[in-house]
């Protein structure tokens, strides 16, 4: 198996001089860089370098192949190299899909390249982070290269956000996770306060894996959510 150059960035953007400002910007910042001009030759350089990417960058709207099946088709041939969305669709329905489908982050243009940096770092550390190939959290354990969930040894049916969130939760077991960390870390998303779409998928995990039981996702009244060893909901 190739070893993952932990810098190596693949940019896969159609417009010269935004392509090339990102090659300039990143290679000064210290990563290398490769580059495609289109979505089946980005995909064919993804393919042939399978696990020395650090992070794939993919415009969405691309010639020949866009970024979205590009995405879907590397989740499909079992590729988890952390995808970065940089797009100039900037609409909440747009971000919520491009997560969906398996990217891990979304930046709209025009954007300011030090928050590109940081949030690459991030996808890096979260990806190291991410490296165990299955973990246990009381009764309930995920095999995360099959993405498979079991509680109490039966399988458990997840979406893909509610997957994303599961692993989340567990990664950071024991800890006490705000709305907002939880927002912006799975989705990308910024949390105002308004929106109940962390309690929605919440409960839908809640309901899904331990129906009429004791929920191992507790409600830390004022703070967040936690996922602990044992069950107890404290929900308000």
């Amino acid at each position: 198996m190739s070893e993952r150059t932990e810098s190596k960035l693949l940019i896969v953007e159609d417009e010269e001089s935004l392509r090339e400002f990102l090659r300039a910007g990143l290679t000064e910042r210290g990563f290398k860089v490769d580059l495609a001009v289109d979505g089946k030759e980005g995909l064919a350089r993804a393919k042939a370098g399978k696990g020395r990417y650090a992070v794939y960058i993919l415009d969405i709207v691309l010639p020949k192949m866009d970024g979205r099946d590009m995405v879907k088709t590397l989740r499909g041939a079992g590729d988890e190299t952390p995808v970065l969305f940089l797009t100039a669709m900037d609409k909440i329905e747009d971000r919520v899909m491009g997560l969906e489908i398996g990217a891990d982050d979304y930046v709209v243009k025009p954007f300011a390249l030090e928050e590109l940096v940081a949030r690459l770092h991030a996808l890096i550390r979260r990806s190291h982070i991410e490296g165990e190939l299955s973990i246990k959290c009381g009764d309930l354990s995920v095999d995360r290269v099959e993405r498979r969930v079991l509680y109490k040894g039966s399988r458990v049916d997840l979406t893909q956000r509610e997957y994303q969130l599961l692993d989340y939760f567990i990664r950071h077991r024991g800890e006490v996770l705000s709305r907002e960390q939880i927002s912006r870390d799975v989705w990308g998303l910024t949390y105002t306060g308004e929106s109940n779409f962390v309690d929605v998928y919440v409960r839908h995990l809640r309901q899904k894996i331990w129906d009429k039981e004791e929920s191992q996702i507790r409600t830390v009244r004022g703070r967040g959510y936690l996922i602990s060893e044992g069950t107890g909901d404290d929900s308000d």
